[in-house]
C-alpha cells in the first residue's frame, strides 16, 4: 500500500509519518487529546480480544478444535460479522454434549448475547475504523463520514455492553 502524501512548507512526507509523530508527541507531552487517543486504543483492544473470542467459538461450530488449520479457516471467514451470524445461526442448532436440546431459555440467551456482539460491531467498530476522527480534550471523538454531519461519540459509546 502506497502512502498519500501532503504538502508540509516545501517538503511532502507521508500523511501515516505525520500521524505516527503526533502519537509520539502524545506520548512525550502533556497532549490534550491523549485521554480521546486512550479511549481509541482501549475500544480497539477491547474489541480485538471480543473477535478473538468470537473465531474460538467460530471453531467450535464448525468443529474445528484439534485442526492444525482451524486458525486459518477462522482468518478465511474473515469478516466480524460473518464470523457473529455463522456462531448465531449455529446456536439454534445447538446440542448439549450429551446431544439432548438445549433449553429455549439457553438458546434466547446465547442469541440475545450473540446479538449485543454483533451490535459491536456496527455501527460502532465500523465507524471508528473508516470514518475521519476529530479527538476532544475531554475524551469524546466526532466521527464524521465525507460530506455528513460529525457524530458525537463520548465515554458512554467507549463503554462496552455487559455481555452475558
Amino acid at each position: 500500500m502506497r502512502s498519500q502524501s501532503r504538502s508540509v512548507g516545501d517538503k511532502r512526507r507521508p500523511i501515516k509519518m505525520a500521524a505516527a509523530e503526533r502519537v509520539g508527541e502524545s506520548e512525550m507531552t502533556n497532549d490534550p487529546l491523549a485521554k480521546a487517543h486512550q479511549a481509541i486504543g482501549a475500544y480497539f483492544c477491547a474489541f480485538s480480544e471480543l473477535e478473538r473470542e468470537l473465531g474460538e467459538a467460530l471453531k467450535i461450530v464448525l468443529q474445528l478444535r484439534g485442526n492444525p488449520a482451524a486458525d486459518a479457516i477462522v482468518a478465511l471467514v474473515g469478516d466480524f460479522k460473518r464470523k457473529a451470524s455463522i456462531v448465531r445461526e449455529a446456536i439454534q442448532h445447538a446440542r448439549n454434549a450429551n446431544w439432548t436440546e438445549p433449553t429455549d431459555e439457553w438458546k434466547a440467551k446465547a442469541d440475545k448475547t450473540m446479538g449485543d456482539i454483533l451490535g459491536c460491531n456496527n455501527p460502532g467498530r465500523v465507524g471508528l475504523a473508516h470514518d475521519y476522527l476529530e479527538p476532544h480534550p475531554d475524551g469524546s471523538v466526532s466521527l464524521q463520514k465525507p460530506g455528513q454531519p460529525k457524530t458525537p461519540w463520548t465515554s458512554t459509546d467507549f463503554a462496552w455492553p455487559q455481555l452475558h
